[in-house]
């Protein structure tokens, strides 16, 4: 497994708002022009003081550790609606389905562990669906629990000089970020048997719907996952104009 080192869309971002940017934690695949993707650390110094009111009811008991995820993953939100060109970002309000309500005529995606956050931004007029995932990489022992659950039995042989716990993290990630891109507009669950890795290239997983999703995602549709890793962390991509 080689480590993969990337940048950010724009220098000033790197320290801006209490996010510390590391290449280590949050690797960043490969987008469009028009998607613009933030990752930032989390620890115990980000206070992240501008997206504190943005901190919903619920998560006011909340452990500091919630906390600071929540925090981290909205303002690289801001942060990637600012580079994407929205110039009224706010802070995202939660919808009724759990969902950031992102503002009108932009999509996004946030995902976060407890190291890092990331979350990815594009105007509608741009950009069809968005998702991001960002994951640790799953240990060996969870990898055994969880496999049947994410893996059908053609996709291992997909990932090449991959142990099967790694592979699983790439898989998992990958589906993670179809479900994200494609669920606003759906609003139905699909669990990770509704889609198979039919192909794996250096930076991209190619992912075939094996139902139908509803509106124009068919069962046959392919569509390819980018994604990138360090020691530490995964990050998959799926922006599709």
């Amino acid at each position: 497994m080689n480590s993969v080192s990337v940048g950010m869309d724009m220098e000033g971002a790197r320290r801006s708002e209490g996010a510390i940017w590391s290449e280590t934690l949050v690797p960043m695949p490969a987008r469009s022009t028009n998607t613009h993707l933030v990752g930032c650390s989390i620890t115990r110094s980000n206070d992240f003081p501008i997206a504190r009111n943005s901190l919903p009811e619920h998560l006011s008991v909340a452990t500091k550790e919630r906390q600071r995820e929540f925090l981290a993953g909205r303002q690289c939100a801001r942060n990637a609606l600012g580079l994407a060109g929205c110039t009224m970002p706010g802070d995202l309000a939660i919808g009724t389905d759990g969902l950031p309500q992102w503002p009108d005529g932009w999509l996004g995606s946030i995902s976060h562990n407890r190291d890092a956050a990331v979350a990815v931004a594009a105007s509608k007029n741009l950009c069809n669906i968005l998702g991001v995932d960002l994951e640790a990489w799953i240990d060996d022992d969870v990898a055994e629990e969880i496999h049947e659950q994410v893996f059908q039995p053609s996709e291992l042989a997909q990932f090449p000089g991959y142990t099967p716990a790694q592979a699983l993290t790439l898989v998992f990630s990958a589906k993670e970020t179809l479900y994200k891109a494609l669920y606003p507009e759906m609003r139905q669950f699909r669990d990770f048997k509704a889609a198979c890795v039919i192909g794996v290239s250096s930076d991209h997983i190619y992912l075939r719907l094996e139902i139908d999703w509803g509106g124009a995602w068919r069962r046959g549709v392919t569509l390819a996952v980018t994604y990138a890793h360090s020691n530490i962390a995964v990050c998959t991509l799926l922006d599709k104009a």
